[in-house]
């Protein structure tokens, strides 16, 4: 009969880093590893079965070493990775740490670990109540409710390396932390302690001095006596010894599914029924969770056209027509949407750091269920003219309103983008406006012709308009980005600052001319 254990995550969230991995690389250790279940039930042993920290119970050694004979199968459910950052004033410092989890969805939020062994009944007691008493795996945010069951009714989805090779399509290889068994263990050490021992040889004729005990002691106090004592030791003892592996563990391959650790929330989760919203704001990030690595302000038009060929390369995988239309402006038939009702990709400074970290995604058609699925699939795009990646997911769903809300730096950030609940009646450039036709002194062709004929196409009143000196605003030195686009030039590569005056509140948001779906052209309330 197997040994298997079920662990629940009540808080939803499973907190652990991976073996020789800092906390600020963002990974978790998922499945957890045997290394840290075994660590586990001992250290609840000592804390709550009040064990001599020097001898645990024979039953409870022999029950560890058990399940450190073999390598057990998982069943994990589906996860999503995800992280938040805290700045620690520490001697007059803020360093950032990153705190990463899996977020672990209900109703299937659970784990099952199984050993290919039968444990007589008094191990399977003893297990039994000490998977009950465990209060958290990993860190200590981390709870957890655990349980031994008879068995398990799911095939396991995580399991060791086998000699067949890969055991099908959609699986990865990852390495997890487990223990040595016993044998191998004892045969290591004494591998490793036979030149100490010779050298510091106990006399058998007399007694040996204390100056002969104490360099021997010190000399084998780096190795563990036995498997228990390995799982024992804690990282000061493994730092000062200087050891970059536990004594006792090896590295294993398993195989995992390619979808247990998702990036971004679970689309199961947060899956729109029926619902259709207007916005949709994306997060941006780099690998190495660099805020300066981010792209400039000055990039906006280049990243709103990059963002949209990666929202054209999802759609291609998604295959849904009407989200074609709504997201990109044209269909599988390449119908064109005439009056700007499809998306805007719209990339945002929230932390005024000059460096764009999201992006609002305004449909003022909305964005149906199929649109926000999309999204939910959008993993990455690029920056620096396709050289760079950035990491891409979906921070929020919702109409202006919601937006406004999301918290005090956000929400006013947002806030300035598309307007306050009852309007503005002044707006002025936050992006160049560039004229979708060539400009003439006067008539139709104007400047401020054309920044009429847009605020119309866009059924918006007609506004006050005055032309300021562009360097009025130093966000608007970016206009030399535009001529680099020589595939989708503007007529005339120019931007323009301009102030809107309207005689009643206008509701936002504003974005006007040529790229305005990527980004130009945008209009920030006067403060």
């Amino acid at each position: 009969m197997a040994t298997v254990l079920q662990f629940r995550f009540p808080g939803g969230r499973y907190h652990a880093t991976p073996w020789g991995h800092h906390v600020n690389e963002g990974l978790v250790e998922w499945p957890p590893s045997p290394w840290r279940i075994l660590r586990a039930l001992l250290a609840t042993g000592f804390c709550k079965a009040r064990w001599d920290a020097s001898h645990p119970p024979v039953e409870a050694r022999n029950l560890v070493e058990a399940l450190a004979s073999q390598l057990p199968s998982y069943w994990l459910p589906p996860v999503a990775l995800g992280h938040s950052r805290h700045y620690v004033d520490a001697a007059g410092k803020k360093p950032l740490i990153l705190d990463a989890w899996a977020r672990v969805a209900e109703p299937e939020g659970m784990i099952e670990i199984s050993w290919d062994i039968d444990l007589p009944l008094e191990q399977r007691q003893m297990l039994g109540q000490l998977v009950e008493w465990i209060g958290y795996l990993g860190r200590a945010e981390s709870w957890v409710e655990g349980c031994l069951i008879e068995a398990t009714t799911r095939p396991p989805n995580c399991f060791p390396g086998r000699d067949d090779g890969t055991p099908d399509r959609g699986f990865e290889a990852v390495r997890v932390l487990c223990p040595q068994d016993v044998e191998a263990y004892r045969s290591w050490r004494q591998r490793a302690v036979a030149p100490i021992e010779a050298t510091l040889t106990l006399p058998a004729d007399k007694k040996a001095s204390t100056k002969l005990l104490k360099e021997r002691e010190k000399s084998l106090s780096p190795y563990p006596a036995d498997l228990i004592a390995a799982l024992c030791t804690d990282t000061g003892w493994l730092q000062m010894h200087g050891w970059s592996a536990p004594p006792g563990s090896r590295q294993v391959l398993y195989w995992r599914r390619t979808d247990a650790l998702a990036i971004g929330p679970p689309v199961h989760i947060h899956k729109a029924k029926g619902t259709t919203v207007k916005m949709a704001l994306l997060a941006l990030a780099t690998s190495s969770r660099n805020r300066s690595a981010l792209p400039t302000l000055q990039r906006t038009y280049p990243q709103g056209r990059l963002l949209h060929k990666a929202l054209a390369a999802t759609l291609q995988r998604a295959s849904s027509p009407q989200a074609a239309l709504v997201l990109l402006g044209r269909d599988r038939d390449r119908f064109a949407d005439q009056h700007h009702q499809h998306a805007h990709l719209l990339h945002l400074d929230l932390d005024e750091d000059g460096r764009l970290d999201h992006a609002l995604v305004w449909a003022p058609a909305g964005l149906d269920p199929d649109a926000q699925q999309v999204l939910r699939m959008v993993r990455k795009t690029w920056t620096k003219g396709g050289a760079g990646e950035l990491q891409v997911a979906l921070a929020g769903l919702g109409d202006a309103e919601t937006l406004r809300g999301a918290g005090d730096q956000l929400g006013r950030a947002i806030s300035a983008a598309i307007g306050p609940s009852g309007g503005a009646r002044e707006w002025i450039s936050a992006t160049p406006f560039v004229a979708p036709r060539f400009t003439k002194k006067r008539g139709k062709d104007s400047l401020e012709a054309q920044i009429g004929e847009s605020l119309a196409r866009r059924n918006l009143p007609p506004a006050q308009i005055e032309i300021l000196d562009l360097h009025c605003n130093l966000r608007l030195s970016f206009r030399h980005f535009i001529l680099h686009d020589s595939t989708h030039a503007p007529p005339v590569p120019m931007g323009h600052a301009v102030r809107l005056t309207f005689h009643e509140p206008v509701r936002g948001p504003i974005c006007l001319g040529y790229g305005s779906h990527c980004g130009l052209g945008r209009f920030d309330t006067v403060p």
